[in-house]
């Protein structure tokens, strides 16, 4: 379970680090812990605790790697405010090296150019892969692949689309008792027209239809960048 919210809490600054709407579905999570960290072994990628992981940051699949090559791009910076004095003339050299990935680190140092840095003396950051954003830690990395299909896209805007119902519910008045008649028209159809009935579990709407009424809850505006319109009426509370 440690190692569960470990990684929910890295995915979760991955995500919004790649400004990615979390009722997007996204395709998988690249988990990696390193050789010597604790929570090495401790998911299984079918076990109850991925499932978790996969509801909570709302992807589609895991993978546990051993190792994250390829998954993060290090950047190392001089800090300028200590290595100048340090370095002198040599400063341009070394800042060179670290832009180009010329070093090596080697027990807590950093060595570049015949200098011996520590970690307090640069400016260490990580970014995603292309195709990745990357959540880490000093033992943990994990990476989100975030290229969006239209199906994915379709799905997260049928989920954005049952919360914004909700929150019309509330509105309106309405109770969790009650049940409602949804009608839709515009561009947004087509999620109502794939996840219909998601769309109704999540609204409690016991009939979806196509095409507007004068009765009802009206909405028009924009979700996920899709123009469209619905209306809603309470029809009778649950049985």
């Amino acid at each position: 379970m440690r190692a569960a919210r470990r990684v929910v809490e890295l995915g979760r600054a991955a995500r919004s680090s790649a400004g990615v709407k979390t009722r997007t579905p996204l395709p998988k999570l690249i988990i990696v812990f390193d050789a010597n960290d604790r929570d090495r072994g401790a998911l299984d990628t079918d076990s109850e605790l991925a499932e978790i992981v996969k509801d909570e940051l709302n992807v589609k699949a895991i993978e546990i790697r051993e190792a994250a090559e390829g998954l993060v791009k290090e950047t190392v910076k001089p800090d300028l405010k200590v290595l100048g004095p340090k370095l002198g003339k040599d400063l341009p050299r070394v800042r060179q090296a670290l832009a180009e990935g010329r070093y090596e680190r080697r027990d807590g140092t950093i060595r570049v150019e015949g200098f011996e840095l520590s970690d307090t003396e640069v400016l260490v950051s990580h970014e995603g892969a292309p195709g990745h954003a990357v959540g880490k830690d000093a033992g943990a990395t994990v990476a989100l692949e975030t290229e969006v299909t239209p199906e994915l896209e379709l799905e997260g805007l049928a989920r954005e689309l049952a919360h914004h119902l909700n929150n019309l519910r509330k509105e309106a008045g309405l109770e969790i008792s009650d049940r409602i008649a949804l009608r839709y028209e515009g561009p947004i159809s087509r999620a109502f027209e794939r996840y219909g009935d998601f769309i109704a579990q999540e609204a409690l709407a016991t009939k979806i239809s196509q095409g507007l009424h004068d009765r009802g809850h009206k909405w028009e505006g924009e979700l996920n960048g899709v123009a469209g319109s619905s209306s809603s009426r309470r029809t009778s509370p649950a049985a």
